[in-house]
Parts: C-alpha cells; structure tokens; sequence
C-alpha cells in the first residue's frame, strides 16, 4: 500500500514536533481540526488551513496541491537546474528582459507549479512568461525600477494596494498641479 500525502504530511510534522497536538498548538489550529485533514485528505481541508500548515512547515502549498512535499528552499534550489537555466535564459533574450527577472518572479510566485513550468518546452515556457509575466507590449516601456515597483506593490494585501494608487494618484495631481503654476 503506497503512502498517501496526508501519511507523508504526518511523518514530516512529527519529524518537527513532538507530537501532532504539539504542532498544532504551535499554529494555532484545533488539534480536531488538523486530525481530520489528516483522515479525510487534504482535498477537504479550507484553503487557510492549508496555507497555515505550509507556512509552518516552510512546504510549497502548490506542490502540496500537487500530492508532493517539497519545502521552500528545495523549490527554488529546483528551479536552479543547468538545463532550465540554460531554456529560462532563451526566453529572457527572447523577451529582451533579464534571466534574473524571470528567476525573482518564480521564486517570489508560490502560486506557479513549478515542477510543471520546469517540464515545459521553450515554446510553452515562452508563452508562459508572456501570459504571467508580460501583462502587455506597453510593460516594456516602463524602467525596470518602475516594474520592480509595479511587481512589488502586487504583493501588498488589497487594502495597501489601493492605500498605495490612492497616493499615486495624490502624487500624480501635485506633480500637475506644480506644473501649472
């Protein structure tokens, strides 16, 4: 009988903590709560339940998604590899940006399954980037400071995004109305 990921899960947090209760009194979540995902899958279990185990255990939620546990550092470490280092690099030239800016966005990004972007071809690999990456022809335009910012913000909470354009848009009327007088 093969181990199932809720088996693999358990192994890891007790190989951390001394016991499952120990775990999750350290997380803060219902001792029940933590036994039934463990019984009846992690397929069930709310999303914040999940998101607040992986952030314990510094695991990928999207490999765990994936039925794999692959902690934080193996998954950036993974995306080093020579050879897709080597395809990440045509797509950079190919979309005349930096082979760094690529690698930031995918290890700043847990949202992107990363055993499936390292698999894909150049071609696909390619289109990815320009359907995440490239939100359009005009981003080019922009300084690379002024994405990096861009970029940034969209890692903010909503409430501090719309915080941060309501005083871009308060810094963009000043600038105007300094030029007019």
């Amino acid at each position: 009988m093969s181990k199932t990921i809720e088996d693999s899960l358990k192994d890891l947090i007790l190989a951390r903590y001394k016991s499952i209760r120990e775990f999750t009194t350290a997380i803060e979540m219902p001792y029940s709560t933590m036994d039934t995902i463990l019984k009846r899958g992690l397929n069930k279990a709310s999303i914040g339940n999940v998101i607040k185990i992986c952030r314990a255990l510094d695991i990928s939620t999207d490999e765990l998604a994936n039925g794999r546990i692959m902690s934080n550092g193996d998954r950036k470490k993974f995306l080093e590899e020579p050879e897709f280092q080597d395809r990440l690099s045509s797509v950079a030239s190919e979309l005349d940006i930096s082979t760094d800016e690529l690698n930031t966005f995918l290890k700043s990004n847990d949202k992107y399954n990363i055993s499936y972007v390292k698999e894909l071809s150049f071609k696909d690999l390619l289109q990815f980037f320009k359907e995440n990456y490239c939100t359009s022809p005009k981003e080019y335009e922009f300084p690379p400071e002024i994405r990096a910012a861009a970029r940034g913000m969209m890692d903010l909470p909503l409430e501090k995004q719309k915080t941060a354009i309501e005083m871009i848009k308060f810094l963009s009327q000043k600038g105007k109305e300094a030029k007019k007088d």
